[in-house]
């Protein structure tokens, strides 16, 4: 059972201001695709899930970010994504992004799921325990 993602990515110009560092909010978008692909790896579409009934949808409600070292243009980093706690309608990400062996940044990510009505609704019912 995988328990973890990790996916390359390359830092591109669109990531960058003007002096070539990797914008504070691109973190977020790097980290949202690790989240993403590690749903898709255990068969769950954001977007499938999205159009069934009973509707859920995953959001995330508090993130905590470390920015420790810069990421600059043409970087190839990794980047990862791990459940590390999970309840009825939460669940936790520890996440990171890496380059050259090194962490540059770390997330810890909670993603609640809700329902049609916008209220958290409990995820196992429709997907099981993650």
């Amino acid at each position: 059972m995988m328990e973890k993602i990790t996916l390359s990515m390359r830092v591109y110009y669109e990531n960058t201001d003007a002096g070539g560092h990797v914008y504070h909010g691109e973190y977020l978008r790097f980290w949202e695709r690790a989240r993403t692909e590690f749903l898709r790896e255990k068969g769950y579409s954001q977007h499938r899930l999205a159009n069934i009934e009973p509707k859920i949808i995953f959001v995330v409600r508090k993130m905590t970010v470390d920015y420790l070292k810069p990421l600059f243009l043409d970087d190839l980093i990794e980047v990862t994504a791990e459940i590390i706690k999970k309840g009825t309608a939460s669940f936790v990400f520890k996440q990171e992004i890496i380059r050259d062996g090194e962490i540059s940044a770390t997330a810890e990510t909670v993603c609640v799921s809700i329902g049609e009505h916008k209220k958290p609704i409990s995820y196992k019912p429709i997907i099981g325990d993650l």
